[in-house]
């Protein structure tokens, strides 16, 4: 297996560790029980090609986080969330991860609908990650 072949698969495996270890953290009032505002904070890897995990779903006025860790050795990502028909962006500024940097990307989804995550630079439709917002 090449290099590429055991980077995506590494990655891969993190990204699974972190789903099932169910790092996500809503926030709740103190002593109420009740929700006062909703926090999701999730852990993406980004690679060449590929995000993982690959699919999400939120609540509409969740504030997402996402903690973005990019295990490219030689790519340049650009990422953004745009709607799933592409017609503009909603996650704010375009977030730019070279090679092995960190990254968080904070969003407020207002509109339940379909959404992705994807990288310009790697292309539209090769790239992204599907976030279900409801």
């Amino acid at each position: 297996m090449n290099l590429h072949g055991r980077l995506q698969r590494a990655a891969l495996a993190i990204g699974t560790l972190v789903v099932v270890a169910g790092l996500t953290t809503p926030a709740f009032a103190q002593g109420s029980g009740e929700a006062t505002a909703r926090e999701d904070v999730r852990y993406l890897t980004v690679g060449t090609h590929f995000f993982a995990p690959a699919q999400f779903t939120f609540l509409a006025g969740t504030h997402v986080r996402f903690v973005v860790t990019s295990v490219s050795r030689y790519h340049v990502h650009v990422i953004l969330i745009v709607p799933a028909d592409g017609t503009m962006i909603v996650g704010g500024q375009p977030q730019i991860l070279h090679a092995g940097e960190h990254a968080t990307i904070d969003w407020v989804p207002s509109e339940p609908g379909a959404y992705r995550l994807i990288c310009v630079v790697c292309g539209l439709d090769e790239m992204v990650a599907y976030v279900l917002v409801t």
